[in-house]
């Protein structure tokens, strides 16, 4: 299943192919390799927590993923992405997602509902600029731990401590970059300070999504 803000890398790469000028010399790219031209320039971080701008929306949706996904089609319509299936409390107040079993992240890790519902918790105690959305929710660092939790290794539970409508909440986590999942373990192996590995995401990822990244150097 796709997000369908995969959709921009292909487009950007097929801008970049049209835009470059007739007879440039270039070396030859290795079969075994795609090369893709993207500008990152205004890019100042690439964790989720804090990271704006439309550049850090092709990045994440490459190297992580969404619990839900926008059906690139019918945008209104919300698909199967980590979660294979959610239900929503009959009050709208409540949504249970049941995640897909056998998962790992990049670094080998099993991907659990403890690892979507810390990603969530850390944007909200960070406080960064990501936060924004879901405290128009009405969700707090005090109140989080208890509103958003897993209660088991595959399902998650998302409790709106404000009435929000459940389909925003669901838009939300399908758009939003702060809505992705955290390989908490590696995260936390690089924490400093008690900053929630925020440091180390400056350059790196955590993420099971398609594609991994070695390294970004910013600004070159």
């Amino acid at each position: 299943m796709k997000h369908p803000h995969r959709a921009l890398s292909a487009i950007a790469l097929a801008l970049s192919l049209l835009a470059a000028p007739h007879g440039a010399v270039s070396a030859k790219t290795p079969d075994d390799q795609l090369v893709v031209g993207v500008s990152m320039n205004n890019l100042l971080t690439l964790d989720p927590a804090a990271a704006t701008g439309n550049e850090v929306v092709e990045i994440a949706c490459n190297v992580y993923d969404f619990l839900v996904e926008l059906d690139p089609q019918e945008t209104t319509k919300v698909l199967p992405g980590l979660a294979e299936s959610w239900t929503i409390a009959p009050d709208g107040r409540s949504l249970t997602f049941k995640l897909r079993s056998g998962v790992k992240f990049h670094s080998g890790n099993p991907l659990t509902a403890e690892d979507a519902a810390w990603s969530l918790r850390r944007v909200l105690k960070l406080n960064l600029a990501l936060a924004t959305p879901w405290k128009s929710y009405g969700f707090t660092a005090q109140n989080v731990d208890k509103a958003i939790r897993a209660t088991d290794a595959q399902t998650l539970v998302i409790d709106s401590p404000a009435p929000a409508a459940p389909t925003t909440v669901l838009y939300t986590l399908g758009t939003s970059v702060s809505a992705v999942v955290l390989d908490r373990k590696k995260v936390l192996e690089n924490e400093k300070d008690g900053d929630l590995g925020a440091a180390w995401l400056v350059t790196k990822a955590a993420g099971s999504g398609p594609f991994t990244m070695d390294e970004w150097r910013a600004k070159e």
